[in-house]
């Protein structure tokens, strides 16, 4: 297992990166309300892990991926079924691997709106949309338009870096809450906590070298030499 994935926290009430930005998100929702939200920050800055633990708390348990068929039922896709990482509480859709394919991304989320399936866990369905940045102005014109439209039914979560003619868009109509960098004292203490040995020195010129982009930083220091080994239980911190 990778550093970054043993270091992702096991709830939203364990993050030591992050942990003030946290704490605000969680008193804004609850179970009985969830309200469109645009999370937007500098990539690497946790986004993704904060919104899930959130909605690992929300729900009371664990968000399990799976891909699941979707069908298309409109005229603008040249596809007509689509698999999308699911959980049993929310579909989730990456921007990222429909950048030469608009056509079926505006047909997805025409689909998953109009769908009759509701969501057992949660009173609408809940789409989770990553890397937003990547969205054409049509796009995320669209997205507005079906928030507002299927307001009682469908809720949006979207994820991405910071643009400001995109946070200006969703303005009034979604929550937007920035993600600031990290802090390197929060790094340094997460690795501290995992029993790992290091010169604070060389942490400090990894984080800076990768600005602040945890995935970055946290693979680059899986690289390092012997000298950044993990210490065993019986160990203490250098």
């Amino acid at each position: 297992m990778f550093i970054k994935d043993k270091i992702i926290p096991k709830t939203i009430d364990d993050f030591i990166i992050q942990k003030s930005t946290a704490t605000k998100l969680e008193k804004l929702f609850n179970k009985d309300f969830i309200e469109n939200l645009f999370v937007y920050g500098a990539a690497g800055t946790g986004k993704y892990t904060l919104v899930i633990k959130l909605l690992e708390k929300i729900v009371g348990a664990p968000i399990k991926l799976v891909l699941r068929k979707i069908n298309v039922n409109n005229d603008w896709s040249n596809t007509r079924e689509i698999e999308l990482p699911c959980s049993d509480y929310h579909f989730e859709i990456n921007l990222s691997k429909y950048y030469n394919n608009k056509n079926n991304l505006f047909s997805i989320i025409e689909s998953l709106c109009e769908s009759k399936e509701i969501n057992q866990h949660l009173p609408y369905k809940l789409i989770i949309i990553r890397n937003i940045h990547l969205g054409t102005h049509e796009f995320i014109r669209f997205i507005k338009q079906k928030s507002e439209i299927c307001t009682d039914s469908t809720k949006f979560i979207l994820l991405g870096i910071t643009k400001s003619n995109i946070v200006s868009c969703f303005r009034g109509t979604f929550f937007t809450f920035r993600i600031p960098p990290p802090l390197p004292d929060d790094i340094i203490a997460v690795l501290k906590t995992n029993k790992y040995k290091f010169k604070k020195l060389d942490i400090l010129k990894m984080i800076n070298d990768a600005n602040t982009n945890l995935s970055i930083i946290f693979t680059k220091f899986e690289l390092k030499p012997v000298s950044y080994t993990h210490l065993r239980a019986h160990e203490t911190d250098s």
